[in-house]
């Protein structure tokens, strides 16, 4: 059975100021940055640090790690938003 993190929902979580440390730790056994609930201080760094990860693991890796129906969903409204079938390379925010 695929790893999964059954939590992704398709918008972003905060975490109480003890769950991060003890989940990172427990996963990990590392301490992580955490500001106001999530990783690291800024949503730049967290996209950054994101796209590095898809960089590495690939976009196959990614969507086999929570709901399909809810990636599905995701990628609906995202060609909505940027016109039916688009694919143009995305960077992230500068």
């Amino acid at each position: 059975m695929p790893f999964r993190i059954h939590s992704l929902t398709r918008s972003s979580a905060s975490r109480t100021a003890e769950e991060f440390p003890a989940r990172a730790n427990r996963l990990l056994g590392v301490d992580l940055e955490i500001s106001e609930g999530k990783l690291f201080g800024s949503e730049k760094d967290r996209l950054l640090i994101l796209g590095m990860l898809l960089e590495n693991l690939g976009m196959d890796a990614a969507v086999r790690l929570g709901d399909l129906s809810r990636w599905k969903e995701a990628v609906g409204t995202a060609e909505q938003q940027l016109g039916e079938g688009a694919s143009e390379e995305r960077s992230p925010p500068q």
